[in-house]
């Protein structure tokens, strides 16, 4: 199988709404299954990422809105900063 068929592939998944994709500031793209919501901390300047195990959102208990014609099925968290070795020190 070729890559230009697993990229395919992939796109066909993410407008199915069977996985996601991230976009990293090097521009690489990750793609993951749709099974949970996802949070992460990202370095702008390596790539690096951390995720976060706790979700900020469900604390401030935000609810998506009650309607016929839209359900949601997950969300996405990203801070971007700078990680420890791409900090500078003072």
């Amino acid at each position: 199988m070729g890559l230009a068929t697993v990229y395919r592939n992939l796109r066909k998944l993410h407008q199915q709404g069977k996985v996601r994709c991230r976009h990293l500031p090097t521009g690489e793209a990750l793609y993951a299954p749709v099974d949970r919501d996802q949070h992460h901390l990202t370095c702008v300047s390596c790539g690096t990422t951390q995720t976060l195990e706790q979700c900020p959102i469900h604390e401030m208990n935000v609810q998506a809105p009650e309607t016929d014609n839209f359900k949601l099925i997950f969300h996405t968290l990203e801070f971007f900063g700078l990680c420890n070795r791409c900090r500078p020190k003072s």
